[in-house]
């Protein structure tokens, strides 16, 4: 049975290059072999790693990265099987900016496959999700935009093709984007995005793109300030609180269910949350935590719907934690 690893992105950048890829890591905190999953020798001369964000594999099985330097602005694929060096060799660039074709796609956070198997993602510089066709798709070629969701397609004519959740920039209505920010799926196929400068998570139909609701604002949590990573795991959402400090969670099979503190206040001496993640080891439940400016990685026990500090899996790191994720592959 393959050993669960933990895999994680990094801020990277101009001048943090050793660390523009995924790096490995045992869950005991010790570098795994290979530290870095990509295989750069792969890549093509004109594909450079540049503060990779969000990175999931498709239903193709092939694993799809978010290159989100802004002269990038690319998601790539990976093949889903390591080679014999246990990294991942480059495919394709699935997707990416291009000004005529795919304008709105601009320094991209995060990825979801939506239940038709198209690729979402929440677009940092233009504010939207955009969604383009998913690698089996039939309607459209795989990779490039999608017409304008069909919530906004009648009342929205400056919406750039590809939106799936509009910008205040080009939409007045309820649910505009103003700084988008992690987006997940529920179990019912609907769409939550994070908007940091709304303060809230809304919901919005994952089909038609229509903004149904807010499932955390102000309103049900008065401390929320700046939510940046979402995660949804067993029907509960999992929110990172960026400038509280604190992990929030709410049960999203419930009506208008309250807001609970997963993780309290800097518990752990969290900064600045970032990605999260859950694993089970030993019939015992532990959530690691990203910390951005903390440049660490926290562990957590779980019991219930509270965390406790376990203890600092990694610190002292030399760049920024993006995006967590535990893969058992081989």
């Amino acid at each position: 049975m393959a050993t669960p690893l933990l895999y994680v992105s990094f801020h990277g950048g101009s001048k943090s290059k050793y660390w523009n890829n995924i790096h490995v890591f045992t869950l005991e905190g010790e570098e795994a072999t290979p530290s870095k999953a990509l295989n750069k020798s792969s890549l093509p001369d004109h594909v450079d790693l540049q503060e990779l964000r969000d990175f999931i594999f498709g239903p193709d099985g092939n694993l799809y990265v978010v290159n989100a330097y802004k002269k990038y602005s690319q998601i790539l694929r990976f093949k889903g099987e390591p080679n014999g060096e246990g990294q991942f060799d480059f495919d394709e660039v699935f997707t990416g900016y291009d000004e005529q074709s795919n304008p709105a796609f601009v320094h991209p956070f995060q990825m979801a496959f939506d239940q038709n198997d198209n690729l979402l993602a929440s677009c940092q510089d233009s504010n939207t999700v955009v969604a383009v066709y998913g690698p089996g798709a039939t309607a459209g070629d795989p990779g490039a935009p999608m017409p304008v969701a069909s919530a906004y397609s009648t009342n929205c004519s400056d919406c750039p093709v590809g939106t799936f959740v509009p910008s205040s920039s080009f939409y007045s209505g309820s649910g505009a984007l103003n700084m988008v920010r992690g987006i997940t799926f529920d179990t019912d196929g609907n769409l939550l995005v994070a908007d940091e400068n709304n303060n809230s998570v809304a919901l919005y139909d994952g089909t038609t793109g229509a903004y149904i609701k807010n499932i955390v604002d102000v309103s049900n949590f008065p401390a929320l300030d700046e939510p940046v990573h979402v995660l949804a795991h067993k029907n509960i959402l999992y929110v990172g609180n960026k400038n509280g400090n604190n992990i929030l969670s709410i049960d999203l099979s419930k009506d208008n269910a309250p807001v609970n503190v997963f993780i309290a206040n800097k518990t752990g001496a969290i900064t600045s949350p970032s990605g999260m993640c859950f694993y089970e080891t030993n019939n015992a439940i532990k959530f690691l935590l990203g910390d951005r400016d903390g440049k660490k990685i926290i562990q957590y026990s779980v019991t219930g719907n509270t965390a406790t500090f376990d203890k600092l899996l990694l610190s002292d790191l030399d760049d920024s934690p993006e995006f967590l994720r535990i893969f058992s592959l081989g």
